[in-house]
């Protein structure tokens, strides 16, 4: 159970060193819940009640957290999304077992920070190299 949580972390403080990690670290987990969510609603999703509907689609929002942290140039979505959605996988932790490597991403996007767009420099960003 350790091992996910600890994974992000590690892979957080590789995109802090190197930039080119923060990419794939900010779409990873958004690919991977977006694939889950279409094969939890074609595969019988609806059937388990609308509230199960609503919880899957608002980790899915969650799990988006990073891509609007690359528009806005700061951590503040993705330091929500990994708040709200580690909150979610606690108290769901059983329904919501699919969604602990989107975690992992999500606490490696927060450490990492957002990826620098080009033609910005670092400082218009607000960020630290």
């Amino acid at each position: 159970m350790i091992g996910w949580p600890l994974l992000g972390v590690l892979l957080g403080l590789a995109g802090r060193q190197w930039a080119l990690v923060r990419w794939p670290l900010s779409v990873v987990g958004a690919l991977y819940a977006a694939v889950i969510f279409v094969i939890f609603m074609t595969q019988g999703g609806p059937e388990q009640g609308a509230f199960a509907v609503i919880v899957i689609s608002g980790v899915t929002v969650l799990s988006f957290g990073p891509v609007a942290s690359i528009f806005t140039a700061t951590r503040t979505w993705t330091l929500v999304a990994t708040v709200l959605l580690l909150l979610l996988l606690v108290y769901f932790l059983v329904g919501l077992l699919l969604w602990f490597p989107v975690a992992t991403g999500l606490i490696a996007a927060s450490i990492a920070g957002p990826p620098r767009r080009p033609g910005r420099s670092p400082a218009a960003e607000g960020l630290q190299a």
